[in-house]
């Protein structure tokens, strides 16, 4: 038989009911209370047991050397967070105690939230602060814009609408502490590039020791930015460089490092920089003066035109135990420029690098090295004009040749290879 529809359920107490959905509303709250209560319990015997660890019975100096420590390891994971500095806050009331004293601490900054910020900025107490941002696809806090003073070093990887607004902050306002600035626009906005004149509100930070720019234009003109610097990267994305824009031309660049007097490290990637000319028969002119970077440790130059190369080392005076890299770069869609054999001009600086560009293998046999290219290993006479090799003696004397298997002069150890990046090189005894 079916059950008949519309059956009436049977009578209930809605008073007896109701009674107890109370009862079981109020064990609830009471079992809710009794966990509050454990879970303090549980907390301070916890720091209690932890300030009892030989660890809390080292001295509070030593305690905080291990934070410091902690901290700059965790720096360089890939997962670093800047909250878990505050986890040992959390561990006991001593480590709290000697982690809030210790404000060096909390002084650097990584991905996190304004309201943390904020956390940090405030027990940093008067020590500069170290700012790091690298989410590509995500704006800097505000933040980070109304305490200019407070900061040592930004390192940002941020949007172009980011990496102008922080550029506007960075022309009005006074950085006074500010040592280290590493600007870069996100890979995926390769072909953006942001103008930003580093003004400083008109003082530029005196104690501004490193300037890296990828994807950033500064001001060409205004040499006061870089007199200062040690480091000095100018970085500019491959495929950013057939838009018109305004790039230094090389004597601007040299003009630049006229004014660096203490720089020590100069990386200048700019593929698309305004060059000295685009044919194979580039004059290199003698040049009008010679720049010395007396203190100068690495330098390293790739672009698409080898005659630049020749108008820099032209004009710069090079320690001889500078580290050198002379990097061409291949065109996608130019011509392929002329050896660096005919394009380098007498060699008026100090340069004793041992750098190769491209592939390079190579095995030494004294007071010789000789190289030839793999295709044809075993020809006595090469004429390929995309090779080029400079060679030094020890009399500073620097030949231009082509014909690498050659005799060589005597006493000559140190050598640049240059060639196009396509080639397969190989040095070897002949």
């Amino acid at each position: 038989m079916f059950p008949a529809r519309n059956r009436p359920y049977p009578p209930t107490d809605m008073t007896a009911l109701q009674e107890r959905r109370a009862q079981v509303f109020r064990d609830e709250l009471l079992i809710q209370q009794q966990m509050h209560e454990l879970i303090t319990r549980r907390r301070t015997v916890r720091s209690e047991y932890n300030a009892c660890s030989p660890a809390c019975q080292l001295p509070n100096e030593l305690l905080a050397d291990v934070f410091l420590w902690i901290s700059a390891y965790q720096q360089t994971c890939d997962r670093f967070k800047a909250t878990e500095i505050i986890g040992l806050t959390h561990v006991c009331r001593h480590w709290r105690a000697v982690a809030l004293s210790c404000k060096k601490l909390w002084s650097f900054i990584g991905e996190t939230s304004e309201e943390c910020i904020f956390v940090f900025l405030q027990r940093s107490g008067n020590v500069p602060v170290d700012y790091t941002w690298s989410r590509e696809t995500e704006g800097v806090p505000a933040i980070i814009r109304l305490y200019p003073s407070r900061f040592r070093s930004l390192d940002v990887v941020t949007t172009p609408e980011s990496i102008k607004e922080l550029s506007w902050a960075l022309q009005n306002s006074h950085w006074d502490q500010l040592e280290s600035l590493i600007l870069v626009v996100g890979v995926d906005s390769m072909d953006v590039y942001v103008h930003s004149d580093l003004a400083f509100a008109g003082s530029v930070p005196q104690k501004l020791r490193t300037l890296k720019l990828d994807g950033v234009l500064p001001s060409w003109s205004n040499t006061a930015i870089y007199r200062n610097l040690r480091v000095l990267d100018f970085l500019y994305q491959d495929s950013k460089s057939g838009l018109d824009l305004d790039f230094a031309t090389v004597p601007e660049i040299v003009e630049i490092l006229s004014v660096c007097s203490f720089l020590e490290e100069f990386n200048l990637y700019v593929p698309g920089i305004e060059s000295l000319g685009n044919g194979e028969d580039v004059h290199v002119p003698p040049p009008e003066r010679i720049v010395e970077l007396k203190n100068l440790r690495v330098f390293t130059y790739a672009t698409f035109l080898p005659w630049d190369i020749g108008y820099l080392l032209a004009h710069l005076d090079i320690p001889a135990t500078a580290h050198v890299l002379l990097s061409p770069l291949k065109p996608s869609v130019r011509p392929v420029p002329p050896p660096f054999s005919k394009c380098l001009p007498c060699d008026l600086s100090r340069l004793r690098g041992t750098e190769t560009a491209g592939s390079i293998r190579f095995q030494t046999r004294d007071p010789c090295i000789y190289a030839f290219q793999e295709d044809h290993a075993l020809s006595e006479n090469l004429e390929d004009p995309c090779l080029g090799i400079v060679f030094r003696d020890y009399r500073d004397y620097r030949l231009n040749t082509r014909h690498i298997s050659q005799d060589q002069p005597a006493g000559v150890v140190w050598l640049i290879i240059i060639c196009m990046p396509e080639l397969q090189l190989t040095a070897a005894p002949v």
